[in-house]
């Protein structure tokens, strides 16, 4: 993951996040919006279509200050041992490019997200504690660049 570039491209400078938890990430797009024009005797002359939204979710248990820091939001301080995580509002969302490495060998990136991170689970019992990100793909604001690649991971 990483800041999107001054001019409004795509990341540069990714940085890794570590595994995604078990399960992997979701990709969906909802249904488009579709309405319908229709002359009087009820023939369609005109459909307005619009895209559905396409979001991203995933989760990393690897909830360090670090990753939370950059996740989610608030303030780091310390290191190693000492480091230390503070929130001091309440998180907002902001924009990434994201880059997912598959098992399969298909590497994903969405170039401009809306990311949203939250902590998630239980704390103590059978399930970890978790960074559960959340995000909405948006057409970037540069020129010529897509909105989503696939390729084959190098």
């Amino acid at each position: 993951m990483g800041d999107l570039a001054a001019d409004g491209g795509p990341s540069t400078t990714l940085t890794a996040i570590g595994d995604v938890y078990e399960g992997g990430a979701e990709l969906s797009t909802e249904d488009p919006e579709k309405k319908e024009f229709r002359n009087e005797d009820g023939t369609v002359i005109f459909e307005d279509v619009k895209a559905g939204k396409t979001t991203i979710k995933f989760s990393i248990s690897d909830v360090t200050p670090s990753l939370l820091s950059q996740l989610v939001g608030g303030t780091k301080s310390g290191t190693g041992d000492a480091e230390v995580w503070n929130l001091l509002d309440f998180p907002t969302g902001k924009e990434q490019t994201i880059e997912i490495d598959s098992k399969t060998g298909q590497t994903l990136v969405l170039n401009r997200v809306n990311v949203f991170g939250k902590l998630s689970g239980k704390i103590g019992g059978d399930a970890p504690m978790l960074i559960e990100i959340t995000g909405t793909i948006l057409k970037p604001e540069k020129t010529g660049i897509p909105i989503m690649t696939t390729k084959k991971t190098a």
